[in-house]
């Protein structure tokens, strides 16, 4: 799980502080899986075969020809895929479908990013848009998995028991994060007509 709150200043006063100790726990533990993947010899060998390439890149042929002629394709191909999974959502896509949506402008950013080296500011732009929705549709899946990791936390009482004796700073912290996923779930519409529209620019 990624940062639940940003700071203690964006935590809601309602916050039941007992359960920030235990998503400390689990960043603590996400930190040190991803220390050993960096310390392991797998990680080691990618790195010394990037090296390599760096000095020797292992180019084809068609290495010498133009940045646009080359980019091109393969920047239409990846937008194409992006817009065509988006529009058959529909409007109400769901919270798997969404980190999908995340996942694929990723890919869409990282493609133009690379490009805007010969492509310049036009292509930026595009990349700019497409982290703008990965950015915000990652903090919607942040939502999502706080929502569950919260919900986890409430005691299993027996069927007789009143629903009186719910925690209420753990009810009141639930409601705020469903509301918050809820306001994320429409946020990433902007950025993705401006993503839209930049790479139909650059691309058409």
């Amino acid at each position: 799980m990624n940062q639940l709150f940003h700071s203690r200043d964006d935590r809601p006063s309602f916050v039941d502080e007992s359960l920030i100790p235990l998503i400390e726990d689990q960043q603590r533990a996400s930190r040190q899986r991803n220390d050993k993947v960096l310390c392991s010899k797998r990680y080691r060998r990618l790195i010394a075969h990037l090296s390599v390439a760096v000095v020797a890149p292992p180019v084809r042929t068609w290495a010498t020809e133009p940045a646009v002629t080359s980019l091109m394709p393969g920047l239409r191909q990846v937008t194409y895929e992006f817009f065509s999974y988006v529009d058959a959502l529909g409007t109400t896509p769901t919270n798997d479908e969404l980190h999908q949506v995340r996942i694929r402008a990723k890919l869409c950013r990282y493609n133009f990013d690379i490009a805007s080296s010969y492509l310049g500011k036009d292509a930026s732009g595009v990349a700019a848009s497409f982290e703008k929705i990965q950015t915000v549709l990652g903090d919607l899946h942040d939502r999502v998995v706080a929502v569950a990791f919260v919900r986890s936390m409430r005691p299993e009482y027996p069927p007789d028991v009143e629903e009186a004796l719910e925690d209420p700073g753990l009810e009141a912290t639930i409601r705020w994060l469903e509301e918050s996923e809820k306001k994320l779930k429409t946020k990433w519409h902007t950025p993705l007509s401006r993503a839209r529209a930049t790479s139909h620019a650059l691309l058409d």
